[in-house]
């Protein structure tokens, strides 16, 4: 049996990972901001070290240094897709909040549709709310034989001038969103 894989702490999960992004200069601005040394995976698969002195070559990165949950915290653009955990909270540019609270499901019956939802608890300003964002199947089938389409199984949701829309599930653990500001 080979060892769980553990994940890079903090730095990883506060930037949205996509594919050809290039994380040493988000990574090496972070670590200047927390003043502290950390190690950059490279695309060979080696590593080097990106201390906090690297951090001022780069200057195009938005960087809000507000402190949340004891962690220095990347302003996040809308329409960039997003990873949420699990009671771990993630800031947008004006000010959006969101958390994911909690995970649900109905239980299906043999052949029927399937739903999970994952619950996100927003705040911007004095305003606070709740969404849900579920994803669809059908019991016993495949997502390439269910027939339902990405817009059929990932959901989205509306709150006050946003709109959410989910982009991968993983029950229990995380989902992926996209946020669009809508006004």
């Amino acid at each position: 049996m080979t060892p769980a894989r553990r994940r890079p702490t903090t730095l990883h999960m506060l930037i949205p990972i996509s594919r050809g992004l290039a994380l040493a200069p988000i990574i090496a601005l972070l670590s200047a901001c927390a003043n502290q040394s950390v190690t950059v995976p490279t695309p060979g698969g080696s590593s080097t070290a990106a201390a906090a002195s690297t951090a001022t070559e780069v200057s195009s990165a938005p960087v809000n240094n507000t402190e949340l949950s004891g962690k220095a915290q990347v302003a996040l653009t809308y329409g960039v897709t997003v990873e949420l955990k699990v009671h771990e909270k993630v800031q947008y540019e004006d000010g959006l909040s969101i958390v994911l609270s909690s995970f649900s499901h109905k239980k299906p019956s043999p052949g029927g549709p399937t739903k999970a939802s994952a619950y996100l608890s927003l705040a911007n300003g004095a305003n606070s709310g709740e969404v849900r964002l579920s994803i669809h199947g059908v019991e016993g089938k495949s997502r390439a034989v269910d027939g339902l389409s990405d817009s059929q199984r990932y959901g989205r949701s509306h709150w006050n001038e946003y709109e959410f829309q989910l982009k991968r599930f993983s029950y229990g653990r995380s989902i992926e969103i996209k946020v669009h500001k809508t006004k």
